[in-house]
Parts: structure tokens; C-alpha cells; sequence
């Protein structure tokens, strides 16, 4: 990607982003605007723990939620600028018949049906779907036979055959290899995440964020936040 701003504070970047971002950050590469860019991923829960506990970045991007509560706590700047949103999706193995989950009752049945789902303990997706298993009222049934990671891309469990479902941002199934049928929750069930990007208060470089998001709302970059299965704002 091709930035559209000159900096010239500081001669590394560090970019602390969440999962679901993590395809289209590093498309960037090592190097934005002559300086070297340092990328570190985490899911949206752990990162905001690392933050809190004093991991320093120089640019975060996060849920707009979590960006708000770090605003709130004087860890990052108020001024967010919102990149892009996400939905939630469910990944199938390689060769399997994609799955209906058009309704809230045609999704709880596929829930209910499947052997084993993994998703996340500590993403914004895993969240989200433990409390959507307690209002499907299916929660001890799932639970029964779910991979429930601590971190990372849960469509790997399906392409490594560990389990036949994954659930998580439709960007995250995306990044994983060897993946195949990857459906979106339907509205009535689907949640729609805002992810954005802010500056940190103890940064040494505080203009770091207009070269982040240059690179992110350029025609490239939109591009890639589309291919990624996320929608640029």
C-alpha cells in the first residue's frame, strides 16, 4: 500500500491490532513512509489486558468499543478514525455441503447438529457467540462439544480436522488456508463490529496514525479490507 502522508518522528512504528485486521496490516509490510513497522496481533480481549498492563504501541486498532474504553482510561487519544466492519461467519471443512443458516432457527439447528465448533474464549466473535448460544438456549449443549481457543484463527481447528465448524470474523476465517464453504450469520443473529484506529498517549510518535490510516483508505488499501471479507467505512 501506498500512504498518502509524510512523517518523519521516530524510525519504527509499533502497531498493536486485533485478529481480525491482521491479513490487511500485513499486507503493508515491513516499512511505511521510510520507517520500519512493527506489528504485534492479539484477540481484542488479551490485547486490551496487554495495553492496560502497560505494552506500549505507538498505533492500536481495536474494536471501536475497546478504543473508546482505552480513550476513557487515557491510554489512547480520542481522535479514533474508524477503518472498517466486520461480521460474523461460520467456516466448513474442505468438501463439506455449505451449511443453511438463512434463520435464527435454521442456525441453532446447525448448532445443534454438528459435532464439535470451535470459537474463540477471548475475541469479540467469542464473546458475541456465547451470548448468542444462551439466547438460542443451547448453551450446555454447545459448550458439551466446543474447542474454545485462548487466542488465534479458530478455522485452523477445522482445517487441521479437529473440528467440523468454526466461528469467528468472516476476515479471520479468511486468513486461514485450507478452509472451505465460509457463511455469514444471518441478521437476525449477526453482529456487526466497528474496527478502528488510534493513537497512544505515550507514543513518541504521534503523527504514526495518519500514515497508518493513509495506507488503510487509499484505493489499495480498501481493496484489500474487501478481499479480506471486511467492509471499509
Amino acid at each position: 500500500m501506498t500512504p498518502k502522508v509524510s512523517t518523519s518522528q521516530g524510525k519504527t512504528i509499533t502497531l498493536a491490532s486485533t485478529l481480525a485486521l491482521q491479513t490487511v496490516m500485513e499486507s503493508i509490510g515491513s516499512t511505511l513512509d521510510g520507517r520500519n513497522l512493527r506489528l504485534t496481533f492479539a484477540p481484542t480481549k488479551i490485547l486490551l489486558d496487554r495495553l492496560r498492563n502497560g505494552e506500549q504501541a505507538d498505533v492500536v486498532v481495536l474494536t471501536r468499543e475497546g478504543i473508546l474504553r482505552l480513550v476513557e482510561e487515557g491510554i489512547l487519544n480520542p481522535n479514533y478514525q474508524d477503518i472498517a466492519i466486520s461480521s460474523i461467519g461460520i467456516a466448513q471443512a474442505i468438501g463439506a455441503s455449505a451449511i443453511d443458516i438463512s434463520t435464527p432457527e435454521k442456525l441453532r439447528d446447525v448448532l445443534v447438529g454438528t459435532g464439535s465448533i470451535a470459537y474463540s474464549a477471548s475475541g469479540a466473535s467469542g464473546i458475541f457467540f456465547a451470548e448468542l448460544i444462551r439466547r438460542l438456549d443451547i448453551e450446555e449443549l454447545v459448550r458439551r462439544k466446543a474447542i474454545i481457543s485462548p487466542a488465534g484463527f479458530t478455522g485452523e481447528f477445522v482445517a487441521k480436522g479437529q473440528a467440523e465448524i468454526a466461528i469467528q470474523q468472516l476476515s479471520e476465517l479468511h486468513a486461514v488456508g485450507g478452509l472451505g464453504p465460509i457463511t455469514p450469520l444471518p441478521d437476525e443473529a449477526q453482529c456487526l463490529t466497528v474496527f478502528s484506529a488510534a493513537s497512544a498517549t505515550r507514543s513518541a510518535s504521534p503523527d504514526a496514525l495518519d500514515a497508518i490510516t493513509a495506507a488503510l483508505t487509499s484505493e489499495d488499501g480498501r481493496s484489500q479490507l474487501r478481499a479480506a471479507g471486511l467492509q471499509p467505512v
